[in-house]
């Protein structure tokens, strides 16, 4: 009886833990979201940007609904306007898709490549592989360098032959990062357009890692045989 009276003693304070301790803090979290989500009104840019900081972090679907709402105010300062949009590319929140695609057409150079960044963590979606190969025409280097690497990162292999045109781009750094994205891909028709770039490539430093990669991708296979 001592032993049943003890575990009916143990649930009952685990009860009170959970009516008095837990859903309180839960409340006040709640409550939390509402005051950060408020914030955002404020006429202090310096409030404004503790909360989207704040709101980043939480990750929930209403703090990600507020942060869509900062970056899609025109009225809200640029800055600003980026570190919502970093923020909402953190939360890995599907419904971030398609404001970060928005972004990737901005007329703000800055909005566009950090747009171009934060598509590199998403990559579930055709779409965001489309809008990524769309913006390697970008008249902006680093835009196109940003698209570049966030191919490289989600392994696009539908992007591989529009990276292999990028090898012949006038710019040291785009053939550069189209190297490393291929090596990040890494299928045959990869490996193709690496030994092009090795056999081609005018830049030294360029060519020689081509030359490394193919050499590297050579030697694991032939430890396969």
């Amino acid at each position: 009886m001592r032993y049943i009276s003890s575990k009916i003693n143990a649930g009952t304070i685990l009860m009170f833990l959970l009516v008095f301790i837990l859903l309180p803090w839960q409340a006040a979290a709640e409550g939390g979201g509402d005051r950060l989500v408020g914030d955002l009104q404020s006429s202090d840019k310096a409030v404004r940007s503790a909360a989207i900081d704040e709101l980043g972090k939480i990750k929930d679907r209403s703090s990600v609904v507020a942060l869509i709402g900062v970056f899609n105010s025109t009225g809200e300062d640029w800055k600003l306007q980026i570190k919502a949009l970093d923020a909402l590319a953190a939360s890995g929140a599907p419904m971030v898709t398609d404001t970060l695609m928005d972004a990737l057409v901005n007329f703000c150079p800055s909005i566009k490549w950090h747009a171009a960044v934060g598509l590199g963590l998403y990559n579930n979606d055709a779409r965001v592989v489309d809008a990524l190969i769309a913006a390697l025409d970008d008249s902006t280097m680093f835009i196109r360098e940003a698209a570049i690497e966030s191919l490289g990162k989600i392994r696009a292999l539908k992007a591989v032959p529009y990276l292999g045109n990028a090898l012949h781009d006038s710019h040291f750094a785009i053939r550069l990062k189209a190297v490393r994205a291929l090596k990040s891909i890494g299928d045959q028709q990869s490996l193709l357009f690496l030994k092009w770039s090795a056999d081609h490539e005018t830049e030294p430093i360029i060519r020689d890692e081509a030359v490394s990669i193919v050499k590297g991708t050579a030697s694991q296979r032939a430890l396969l045989r």
